[in-house]
């Protein structure tokens, strides 16, 4: 807590927003990938999470996302900073859900169905979504994203414990089926 609020405090949140951006104006995804992680990692800070946010850091992120669109590992590491971002924060699960973050995980469980991995992050993501934004559950139901999440559970065993946690989440009985 105290080394996330030092690199903070001396503009760090900052420096690597800024090479969020040019990591994606580059297409350098070695530095994207690595910025996201840190960001995660530095996240794990309550005041760190407003801070990222105060700074565009979903506006930045989706970006992200879109300009490595064909990359399931670079929206991997941007599912997981907005897992981090909105873990036990509703105004922030929201937010991330009206900026478009439930679209995405759709959109990317869509894409890559056979990536176990992105498989897993997009439902730990949605998982913090939903959990405490009923009307995040609603919305994200009512795009299709219960069937996505099922296929993935049935497809890959290393999504399950994920799968189900989603599942219920999102409110449903039967989210061990």
């Amino acid at each position: 807590e105290e080394i996330c609020r030092s690199i903070s405090e001396n503009g760090g949140i900052d420096v690597l927003l800024k090479c969020i951006d040019e990591a994606g104006v580059q297409k350098n995804k070695v530095i994207a990938k690595s910025c996201c992680s840190l960001l995660s990692k530095l996240a794990g800070s309550d005041a760190n999470k407003a801070n990222i946010i105060q700074q565009d850091g979903f506006d930045k992120f989706l970006k992200l996302a879109s300009r490595f669109s064909e990359d399931p590992s670079v929206i991997q590491e941007v599912m997981s900073i907005v897992q981090v971002l909105t873990l036990r924060s509703p105004e922030h699960a929201a937010r991330a859900v009206a900026l478009g973050y439930g679209n995405l995980a759709i959109q990317t469980m869509q894409k890559f169905p056979s990536s176990a991995l992105t498989q897993k992050q997009a439902c730990l993501m949605i998982r913090n979504l939903v959990v405490r934004n009923p009307e995040n559950r609603t919305i994200l139901l009512n795009e299709g994203v219960e069937k996505l999440i099922r296929k993935a559970k049935a497809i890959h065993g290393s999504c399950k414990a994920a799968a189900t946690d989603a599942l219920r989440d999102l409110g449903l009985d039967n989210y061990n089926a």
